[in-house]
């Protein structure tokens, strides 16, 4: 798969699975959304007004890294994300690494 489709991917994890809470996008994305999508309602329960605005993004071969910072007006919450996402042979995401930076600033 293209680098860009890769990203474009990416960037729809971001923006409308965790920003928007759209859970059906993990089911279309994911080779296994179960996990993730509980993980997005538990955060968007603590977090409603979450958004995030993805920072940087490198691809090599099947796997995307992004950064990405997330904020939530309601509980004045900034945090950064790194995820790290390999895509299967079908494009859909196989395996997905986050690492939580909960000390960002605003």
């Amino acid at each position: 798969m293209p680098a860009q489709e890769l990203k474009t991917i990416g960037r729809r994890i971001a923006e409308e699975l965790f920003s928007q809470g759209d859970l059906a996008v993990a089911d279309e994305l994911f080779a296994a959304p179960d996990e993730v999508k509980r993980q997005v309602v538990d955060l968007r329960r603590a977090l409603p007004d979450l958004y995030g605005h993805v920072e940087t993004q490198v691809v090599e071969g099947d796997t995307l890294a992004q950064h990405v910072t997330f904020t939530d007006t309601t509980r004045r919450a900034r945090f950064a994300m790194v995820h790290i996402l390999r895509f299967g042979a079908d494009g859909r995401v196989a395996q997905l690494w986050s690492l939580t930076d909960r000390g960002a600033q605003p």
